[in-house]
């Protein structure tokens, strides 16, 4: 009797254990579901998204956006991932409370390295030009017995300089080193050059127009720019983190290509093709970066609309955010006016324009309106296998070449 009464009890403690712990199981996926409902709620809201937005980017609707924000449901382990990397933390940030604290804390230490950082060459640059002038006092002092208190005079107002000069550097992000340079480069096929003797510069933030006659060496020097081709004579020098972003390029239309029959956004998001490898699918990441690109041309609301259906200024607005999915560096553009009507050529200008000053691209055009261009590039390459012109437009309008192009038509 207590024998069969002990196996009982040990039964019922194994289902009240089983129980329990299913019942843990239960609270725990809860709190889980809990804790991440709330951080994706403020994670969406700190990057300024639309639950629409967001599950147009994960391919999912907005109910289970809804869902997942309301903890009625949790997102799979690949989706959580997805989300991980569209707001920048780890998975494991993801599903622990305050994920959006931490995201703030972060960017919030990394602002005061940053500053720390600054203040910390500053200060030496401060003490490098004290200790210059130390050396030089003590120089004289003792080569010619001369106090020559004025070097730490001078001192004062170099330090100020260095200090300003640090300081615009770093708020600016200026870039000291040119992002191409060619130093007497030829560029050619086989036994001809096309480009003889080419010595210029495409400094960032640049809008250098490249202009000349049918024949002249335009096309093949966009060639060995991309890297196409490489330089017969000379030395083509490409900055390190150009390597790494690589160049935008939009050619000439074909007819074919203006008949593509491919969505907008199929057209755009196709710009990130080398970022995805072999991989199936793009990215969440990828995806926000097609949109991104869509959105600074103005051509969000055309996502869905066939390609071919567009006029030629949204063909090319298209062509560009395509581009920028590339590398948000440089854009080489060749004749991209070409076969656009009177307004949506001056659209297209003020687009460059606003891409050159506002989003800091740096542009390489290649076109024969150099009447429109040369009132917005700040350089003007002018070719005829060797160079005619390389210089500010100021000074090409000065010259013959300039006078009799600006004169007329190509």
């Amino acid at each position: 009797m207590n024998s069969t009464h002990s196996r009982i009890c040990r039964k019922d403690r194994f289902w009240l254990d089983f129980l329990g712990k299913i019942w843990y199981i239960e609270d725990m996926e809860n709190t889980v579901k809990m804790i991440v409902a709330k951080n994706l709620i403020e994670l969406r809201k700190r990057k300024n998204f639309t639950q629409g937005e967001l599950a147009e980017m994960l391919n999912y609707s907005d109910k289970t956006i809804s869902k997942w924000e309301n903890g009625d449901s949790l997102p799979d382990i690949s989706v959580l991932a997805s989300l991980a990397e569209i707001y920048g933390i780890t998975l494991d940030d993801l599903i622990h409370e305050n994920a959006a604290e931490k995201v703030a804390d972060k960017a919030e230490e990394k602002k005061a390295l940053e500053r720390y950082n600054q203040w910390i060459i500053l200060s030496l640059s401060v003490v490098v030009v004290f200790l210059i002038a130390t050396l030089i006092f003590v120089y004289l002092k003792l080569k010619a017995n001369i106090d020559y208190w004025q070097a730490f005079v001078w001192a004062v107002p170099v330090s100020c300089l260095a200090l300003l000069w640090k300081n615009r550097k770093s708020e600016k992000g200026i870039k000291m080193s040119a992002l191409i340079t060619c130093n007497h480069v030829d560029f050619g096929y086989e036994n001809h050059d096309a480009v003889v003797d080419l010595t210029m510069e495409v400094d960032s933030g640049d809008y250098l127009c490249v202009v000349g006659e049918n024949g002249s060496g335009k096309s093949t020097l966009m060639k060995g720019l991309l890297g196409l081709i490489k330089p017969t004579a000379g030395t083509l020098t490409v900055a390190e983190e150009l390597k790494k972003t690589g160049i935008g390029y939009l050619p000439q239309q074909t007819a074919a290509q203006k008949d593509f029959p491919a969505t907008v956004y199929e057209v755009v998001i196709s710009g990130c093709l080398s970022r995805r490898g072999h991989r199936p699918f793009y990215s969440m990441v990828e995806k926000k970066m097609a949109r991104t690109s869509m959105e600074k041309l103005g051509i969000t609301h055309l996502a869905k609309k066939c390609y071919r259906e567009l006029s030629g200024g949204q063909q090319q607005r298209a062509l560009i955010a395509r581009a920028l999915c590339a590398t948000s560096e440089v854009l080489i553009l060749d004749e991209p006016i070409t076969g656009l009507d009177p307004s949506a050529i001056q659209d297209f200008y003020h687009l460059v324009r606003t891409l050159n000053k506002e989003e800091k691209v740096t542009i390489i055009m290649v076109t024969h309106d150099v009447a429109n261009v040369v009132n917005q590039a700040n350089k003007i390459l002018h070719l005829k296998q060797k160079v005619l012109f390389y210089g500010t437009p100021e000074e090409y309008r000065k010259t013959k070449a300039g006078q009799l192009f600006l004169g007329g038509d190509l």
